[in-house]
């Protein structure tokens, strides 16, 4: 900086020029080089001047600044100023007036207005500032505090805020409905006069710090008092107010401890009565009561609180019940006695004592309703009697129950059946088998198996036997359950087979007689050597056509005589489905059908033989196919019910009567002109060697359903 004495020495004149210069020229330059925009309206409401920051802020270009020597453009409405507004300046009312305005969604300006007095007229001196970003973090600001507000008031979790005294600020609905206040009674309450951990306080200050930059978040389980002086266990989790890098509060979420409310659930939903007690002043005195029973037998639990035996029981049976009590609580040992309480219904209770430094500090015991157990017994045991198989339970080298159909079998009573030894049951050379697989069955090698056995009735006779068996935990001891079937029957097997003999021998001699007549017929025609030579030719070739049927139907004879190889492995039944129908698209085009494939299954894997399963599937759809002369829509949905896949081939043919559908499967039985009928009998045979089983439903001019059950990798077998 110059000095002020050597300035003036040099430049005196020069300031007394500056100083007595027209006040005109030097307001000027401080209004156009302004860093804030300045406007100057007249009395009508025109903008009569205005600086470059004006134009800049306003985005107007030099040409509209002022179009005359005294109006511009632009005017007061342009700002989204009302005449009104400015009414009161001009009026002398008021000295200035300011006011924020959003000219568009790009543009915010801060606006004030001041007197300029001169001659007599009020002119407005106006000035404007971009405050765009400002109003944009304002708007950011806001939406953030929305989200946050809406965050704790409307969460279905309980939510507090605290100041560092741990008094509380802020609390939503949900937790004044879980401490049982409104939330107006929680402001300003102490949380730590609510939590029974007195010290939590203070871990949070040793807690709630930042660690490594970031703010550390603290869960515990606490027990909180409500507002009727209820105890609730919850699991709370507190996370650190910071503002400005200062810690200045914490916000506080909770929640039920999650294994108080899972044992919540379970108490209040046993099927009996579960309850505590202590002993105080040589009395036993109830401390907690819960159970569906309560509900059941209208028990208010919160009258059981605090009361003693004598308030239940009278007499002997006081004395009686009081000594199991005694003995739970001195022994420390559990306790179980049986009586009828509550309306006459039989219990049994169970007292369990809870040791702390070996000492008893309370029971727990339990009320059980015999009455329903009982009842539940006879009922399944009714049911297993009146089951047309055999059904037993071996547990511990004994049979623990035998039903009446498994001592049909054996011809012994039920008393007699209950005291056998398994082994004997069955062959004197099956029982080596026998007892290695119900030991693997017993050690978990294995958890279910199914076998043919031949048994020894009482009378020593044989009796044939498909035996199946499972195991499962029955108190803690592992349980074999055995279902057996009884399939000897050898004469109803041997009429069978011969009325399943005679019919093919008919059927098959029926489909061989007629193009045996027709082959004869030609043969005659020919010895007569009356034909010309092209006539012969048709005969010879009819003749052939009538020898390769006899070929076809004698093949699938011989096919269906024969013991069936099946090749079972694992199989994506859906990739087997898949191939098929791409396998079959030109025959679909051909017939004008429209195939659809639907899936609604996520089980895919079954034990099969690919070949054999593709041929079946085939045989099927070409069955719908030619069920479908003008064409039309065929469904394949694979889906599954537990165990067992499922596909279905759905048509829209001309169905099948009830008369016909019943026929379908027997030996040259068959509803197309030129058809045998052999080969649904061979889908039938081969389903079967796959453990699986084949449905047919159909409806006259409605179409045909074709359902084909398989079970899948871990299904049980479905003969």
């Amino acid at each position: 900086m110059i000095d002020k004495e050597a300035f003036l020495s040099v430049h005196e004149d020069v300031v007394k020029e500056f100083l007595t210069r027209s006040d005109q020229d030097i307001y000027k330059q401080l209004f156009e080089f302004s860093q804030q925009g300045l406007a100057i309206v007249s009395p009508s409401g025109t903008l009569i001047k205005m600086n470059q920051k004006f134009c800049d802020i306003l985005g107007c270009s030099e040409h509209v600044k002022v179009q005359d020597d005294y109006e511009s453009s632009i005017q007061i409405e342009d700002l989204r100023l009302d005449q009104k507004e400015l009414l009161p300046l001009f009026l002398g009312e008021i000295d200035s007036y300011k006011i924020e305005k959003e000219l568009h969604s790009l543009l915010w300006i801060s606006i004030h207005a001041s007197i300029l007095p001169f001659e007599n007229v009020r002119f407005i001196l106006l000035t404007i500032e971009d405050i765009t970003s400002r109003k944009d973090y304002e708007l950011r600001l806001n939406q953030e505090l929305q989200f946050y507000n809406s965050f704790q008031v409307y969460n279905n979790l309980p939510i507090m805020s605290c100041d560092l005294e741990g008094n509380i600020v802020f609390a939503n609905t949900a937790s004044g409905i879980k401490l049982g206040y409104r939330k107006e009674e929680l402001l300003h309450q102490s949380l730590k006069k609510m939590i029974v951990q007195q010290d939590i306080m203070n871990d949070l200050e040793n807690k709630n710090i930042k660690l490594d930059g970031k703010p550390y978040t603290y869960v515990r389980e606490l027990d909180i008092i409500c507002k009727n002086e209820e105890i609730l266990k919850i699991e709370m989790k507190f996370i650190p107010i910071f503002v400005d890098n200062k810690l200045e509060g914490i916000h506080v979420i909770f929640w039920e401890a999650k294994e108080y409310r899972n044992a919540l659930h379970l108490i209040h939903h046993h099927n009996g009565l579960l309850f505590k007690y202590k002993k105080i002043e040589e009395k036993f005195v109830f401390s907690a009561c819960a159970g569906s029973l309560t509900t059941r037998m209208n028990i208010n639990p919160k009258k059981i609180i605090g009361r003693t035996l004598n308030d239940f029981l009278k007499g002997k049976e006081l004395k009686r019940v009081e000594n199991y009590y005694r003995q739970a609580w001195e022994s420390g040992k559990v306790v179980s006695f049986e009586g009828i309480y509550l309306e006459n219904t039989y219990y049994l209770v169970t007292l369990k004592p809870v040791l702390e430094n070996n000492e008893v500090i309370e029971v727990v015991g339990t009320f059980t309703e015999l009455t329903n157990l009982n009842h539940s017994q006879l009922r399944y045991q009714t049911i297993l009697n009146n089951s047309i198989v055999g059904i037993f339970l071996y547990q511990d080298e004994k049979f623990n129950f035998v039903n009446s159909r498994l001592c049909e079998m054996y011809g012994y009573s039920q008393k007699e059946m209950i005291n056998q030894n398994i082994l004997d049951l069955f062959v004197q050379e099956e029982r080596d088998k026998i007892s290695t697989n119900l030991q693997k069955l017993k050690i978990g090698f294995i958890n279910k198996l199914e076998m043919n056995s031949k048994g020894v009735h009482k009378n020593n006779s044989i009796i044939n036997l498909k035996v199946q068996y499972s195991i499962i935990e029955f108190q803690e001891e592992p349980l074999i359950i055995g279902i057996i079937n009884d399939v000897t029957e050898k004469k109803l097997q041997k009429m069978t087979k011969q009325s399943i003999v005679t019919q093919l021998a008919a059927g098959f001699a029926h489909e061989i007689r007629n193009p045996l007549t027709t082959l004869k017929g030609f043969v005659r025609m020919l010895e007569l050597n009356s034909q010309s030579a092209d006539e012969s030719k048709r005969y010879i070739k009819i003749m052939n056509g009538e020898l390769e049927r006899i070929q076809v139907i004698t093949d699938k004879f011989l096919s269906l005589a024969k013991p069936m190889v099946v090749n079972l492995e694992k199989q994506d039944l859906h990739e087997i489905i898949h191939d098929v129908i791409s396998n079959m698209s030109q025959l679909f085009k051909d017939h004008n059908i429209d195939i659809k494939l639907k899936v609604a299954t996520n089980l895919t894997y079954i034990r099969g033989d690919e070949e054999l399963l593709k041929k079946t599937f085939r045989h099927i759809i070409r069955n719908s196919i030619e069920a479908m002369p003008d064409g039309g829509e065929i469904v394949v949905k694979i889906k599954s019910i537990c165990n067992k896949l499922i596909v279905c081939v759905i048509d829209q043919g001309i169905g099948i009567t009830s008369e016909r559908l019943a026929k379908l499967g027997e030996p040259f039985y068959t509803t197309k002109e030129k058809g045998t009928g052999l080969g649904l009998m061979m889908c039938y045979k081969i389903l079967e060697a796959h453990h699986g089983k084949i449905h047919i439903s159909s409806r006259v001019n409605k179409g045909t359903t074709v359902e084909v059950y398989l079970p899948d990798m871990e299904g049980i077998y479905l003969n």
